[in-house]
């Protein structure tokens, strides 16, 4: 009599741990799974972001060769309006 209590009451004891394993696995399931989720956006983002900063880049360059062209031509009108002769 005894000793089927203590089975008893260890059989409830491992059907306790039991359910407290597979609570903590599904909890810790969910939260990979949301981690996983987050880490596909932050890689959509990252590349978002790495094309964006490329025709930022393309545009800069553009905008640096504008102005070098302006400015030359800014220099040569200087020139001609000073009455400095442009050799060319």
């Amino acid at each position: 009599m005894v000793l089927e209590k203590k089975v008893d009451n260890l059989s409830m004891e491992l059907k306790r741990l039991w359910t407290a394993i597979e609570d903590r696995n599904r909890k810790s399931e969910e939260m990979i799974t949301k981690v996983k989720v987050k880490a596909y956006s932050v890689d959509f983002s990252i590349g978002m972001v790495n094309s964006k900063m490329a025709v930022l880049e393309k545009t800069n360059g553009r905008l640096q060769e504008d102005a070098t062209y302006l400015q030359s031509h800014s220099m040569r009108n200087n020139q001609m309006f000073s009455e400095i002769p442009v050799f060319w």
